[in-house]
């Protein structure tokens, strides 16, 4: 189904959750860098349990 302006609402969708995804993939490599530079345990923990989801 078209919207007002010519975009499905899947696209829309689809598009949404891209930009998320990337944006999730560029804060867990910034919070790794910053836990690697700073010798953090508690970042190095933290990105930990961001890529492993527990």
């Amino acid at each position: 189904m078209m919207n007002g302006n010519g975009y499905s609402r899947e696209k829309i969708i689809v598009k949404t959750s891209i930009i998320g995804i990337a944006a999730n993939v560029m804060l867990a490599a910034f919070k790794a860098a910053i836990g690697l530079l700073c010798s953090s345990i508690a970042m190095d923990t933290d990105f930990g349990e961001m890529t492993t989801g527990k």
